[in-house]
This record gives C-alpha cells, structure tokens and sequence, in this order.
C-alpha cells in the first residue's frame, strides 16, 4: 500500500489520460463503425504496464522498477489516444474526398452551405496532426489542443454534413438526369432582361 502511495500522483495522471483514451476511441468507432484496434491495444499493453507494477508493489528490492512501468502506462495511453485522433481524421478526410468527387460541389454545396469552414476546420486538424510529427516533447499537448477545439468542431459539422448527404445526392441525380435545366433557367434569366431593357426603350 504504501508503494502504491507513493506514486499516486502518477497513478491519477493514467486514470485521466486513460479516460481522454476511451473517450478518443468511442468518437473514432463511432465514425469509422469499427474497432480501433490500434488504439485498443495501446491500452491493453498500457493495462498490462499497470498490473506489472502493482505487482511490483508487495516485492521487496523492486521499488526503482514501479515508476519505469507506470511511465510506460502512460506513455501508451498517450499513444491510444493519438491513434484514435488519427483515424476519426483520417476517415473524416477521406468521406470528404469522396463525396465531392462522387457528388459534386454544387450538389454538396446546395445541401451543406458550411462546407468551406468545414474543411477550414479539418484543413487546421491535419496542420496540427503533421506538425506534431516533428515536436516529439510537444505532442501530447497538441493533441490535447486538438481535442478540445478542432476534434470537437470537425465531429460536430461531420454529423451535420453526414445528415444532409442523403439531399446532396438528390440533387445531384438531377443534375444527371437534367443537366440543361440549370443552363436553361440561367439563359431565360437573361433573355427576361434583355426583353426588360429593350422595352424601356
């Protein structure tokens, strides 16, 4: 017990990055509907760290080998986490990519006005992600950053593109089936002014 005790500061520092993990996890299966099995392992090894270092704790001469393993832990949660963040962003970009070469713009567009500061918001989670990469002390905190503002921005206007995807493709069709309509409404429009202005004459 009193080994447990004198490392509790680290032991709560697992629990809350451990919850940021799962909490990670649950957003990226909740877009991708699938196990994140990378993440998911993170924290099983990170799982495995933590029993190994309990156990530690009732072994007399092992006390220098507690910490090293709880640091591993945390370190892994870390890792799950990241992971998680990577694929809710990674799958997010790539429906994007999808839909606009699929749908179209216009159809996007009719449907989803937001679609220019949707990507805004994913374009500044993919420069955070990257630039991450090369900032290893810094990471978990730009992570931390993206959680708290762009994670939750990018999930929200998802859900919102995603609700409206069934009227993109509506239009769309039309657009296929009736591709003069829009060309022919537009001339109309002009040869109407035309007549207007020729009239006033």
């Amino acid at each position: 017990m009193e080994q447990i005790i004198q490392h509790k500061e680290i032991l709560a520092e697992i629990r809350v990055e451990w919850d940021k993990a799962e909490n990670s996890i649950k957003i990226a299966e909740q877009i991708g509907g699938k196990v994140v099995f990378p993440a998911v392992k993170e924290l099983r090894y990170a799982g495995r760290r933590i029993i190994d270092a309990l156990a530690l704790c009732s072994v007399d001469g092992k006390s220098d080998k507690i910490k090293p393993l709880l640091e591993d832990a945390l370190f892994d949660c870390y890792r799950a986490k990241h992971d998680a963040v990577d694929v809710v962003i990674s799958i997010i970009a790539s429906e994007l990519n999808v839909a606009t070469k699929r749908i179209g713009y216009r159809a996007i567009l009719a449907a989803y006005p937001e679609l220019s500061k949707f990507v805004e918001v994913l374009n500044a989670a993919q420069e955070k992600i990257a630039s991450s990469r090369g900032m290893r002390d810094e990471r978990d905190a730009l992570y931390t950053a993206l959680e708290q503002i762009e994670l939750k921005q990018l999930v929200s206007r998802y859900t919102s593109f995603k609700a409206s995807e069934a009227f993109m493709k509506t239009i769309a069709k039309q657009d296929r089936r009736y591709p003069l309509i829009g060309w022919l409404v537009g001339a109309a429009g002009i040869v109407v002014a035309l007549i207007a202005l020729y009239t006033r004459k």
